[in-house]
């Protein structure tokens, strides 16, 4: 199980009513499902998946499910952060705060969009959650895959070792 508030900072940007973004102690996201959202405005396939994403936000939290996104960015200045992060309702990290590659790499993210979802006790319920977003966001919280990208890349440089080593014994049996 992973507790979340090790890592992020003591307080985030959490946005009210007003669309405001305020800070926010941690506590803010006890008892909550957590997505973390990480995006950046020059990114088109982000740009593509932040209305999708803001639609299921927005219907979950209405209907009182306890859930949370927080935006992890990959802008380059601050003002792509406060641009961007203006069009969404939920909360974030600070523009350019340290803890974003700590969290880029306890998750395995290579690519953005990318959506891990979180149960509320610190469980890594998927790390693909944008692609159930994709396909049924009314399935939340998005669970079932949590394989993730490292473990897919660890299995990928086997199969290449594998099928070097085969390789290297074909050409050994045939003399080459």
């Amino acid at each position: 199980l992973i507790d979340i508030r090790t890592i992020l900072p003591k307080t985030i940007l959490v946005k009210g009513k007003s669309n405001e973004a305020t800070s926010s102690p941690l506590t803010a996201l006890d008892g909550k499902y957590i997505g973390l959202y990480f995006s950046a405005s020059w990114c088109p396939p982000c740009k593509q998946f932040t209305p999708k994403l803001k639609e299921a936000y927005e219907n979950l939290t209405s209907a009182g499910k306890p859930f949370e996104v927080i935006f992890v960015s990959s802008d380059n200045n601050e003002e792509s952060f406060d641009a961007y992060y203006g069009s969404m309702p939920w909360a974030a990290l600070p523009f350019n705060s340290p803890q974003k590659a700590e969290l880029s790499s306890r998750f395995s993210v290579k690519g953005i969009p990318t959506l891990v979802m979180l149960s509320p006790d610190g469980q890594v319920l998927s790390y693909n959650a944008r692609s159930a977003v994709m396909s049924d966001p009314t399935n939340f919280p998005w669970e079932g895959q949590a394989e993730s990208s490292a473990n897919m890349q660890q299995m990928l440089i086997y199969l290449g070792l594998a099928l070097w080593i085969l390789y290297r014994m074909w050409c050994f049996m045939n003399n080459e």
